[in-house]
């Protein structure tokens, strides 16, 4: 289950983090208004097998996305520490242009490991593929990696891992974040501040690390995605917003969920001082909220494509 920090904004696509240029930070590499180009225009396309062009849109190459996947899977390392990753605000921006020129119904974060033993988050681009035949209320979202579009080879979709590393931003695994949390929105993908730290702490508590991470991946629509973006740019202007953090947490069992369960809490960054510090920030300020609390495999891992062998 995907859960975003309006109330403390949360998301989404983690997604690990992007650089934190500050030419980056407000400026998207795509508009609505480009063309993308006719092999990227329909869904038979998207999903031929051409791996020469095939990238995630964390810039890797399929091969070198679904190594790391794999790496993940193999030796996700120490599980008492900190995990988050931070993306710019360009990476956003551009992603929702880029879903919308193309016939995707949406993103799926992979959880994987780069060869320094870093943990990250990879994003991938997926299509509707019609209905799940074992739940027909829901819809199979398949992976697809060919893309033309520019940004992919720019600066913008690196993450910043930073696995805790930015005390000044990270604020989630520090003490009383939730003093300025201000959202009246109620949606199913929002969860208190209080909530959110519980979850993105959990690595303190005993035991942790040998608790299987039976989370792959979370699915996010490509309507959340546009929320998530609309979100940012309503921010007012002397926040000077920065992008998002993704951090992975541990929801234990409780009443709603029979099994305990990793997640991923999306946060909202912002630099007002213009410090380099994307510091996480749980105001919101769009008016109307958007129902919509992914899919997360293994509960669902139809369309779900890495690793492969």
């Amino acid at each position: 289950m995907k859960k975003s920090l309006f109330k403390f904004f949360i998301i989404s696509l983690v997604a690990a983090s992007i650089c934190g240029c500050k030419s980056n930070r407000g400026k998207s590499e795509m508009k609505k208004s480009d063309s993308v180009k006719s092999d990227t225009g329909n869904k038979e396309t998207l999903l031929q097998d051409l791996t020469p062009f095939r990238y995630s849109l964390s810039g890797y190459s399929y091969e070198k996305t679904n190594q790391m996947v794999q790496d993940f899977k193999d030796d996700p390392g120490v599980l008492d520490t900190k995990t988050s990753s931070w993306f710019t605000k360009a990476f956003i921006d551009s992603l929702n242009v880029l879903l919308h020129n193309e016939p995707a119904d949406g993103v799926r974060i992979y959880l994987a490991r780069k060869a320094d033993g870093v943990n990250t988050f990879i994003w991938v681009t997926t299509v509707d593929d019609g209905p799940n035949p074992e739940d027909t209320t829901k819809e199979i979202h398949l992976d697809y990696f060919k893309h033309s579009s520019s940004f992919l080879k720019t600066a913008i979709v690196n993450a910043k891992d930073e696995n805790g590393s930015d005390k000044g931003g990270a604020l989630l695994f520090y003490a009383n974040p939730c003093i300025k949390a201000n959202c009246t929105l109620q949606a199913e993908h929002q969860v208190d501040c209080a909530v959110a730290k519980e979850w993105a702490t959990a690595y303190t508590k005993p035991d942790y690390n040998t608790i299987d991470i039976e989370t792959k991946s979370e699915w996010f629509s490509k309507g959340f995605i546009d929320y998530l973006d609309r979100e940012l740019n309503a921010a007012p202007k002397d926040y000077n917003v920065t992008g998002i953090r993704i951090y992975l947490g541990f929801q234990p069992a409780d009443s709603k969920h029979k099994d305990d369960t990793h997640n991923f809490i999306i946060t909202t960054t912002k630099d007002p001082q213009n410090k380099n510090i994307n510091t996480d920030y749980y105001e919101c300020f769009l008016t109307k909220g958007l129902t919509d609390n992914g899919e997360q495999c293994p509960n669902n891992c139809k369309g779900a494509t890495l690793p492969q062998p």
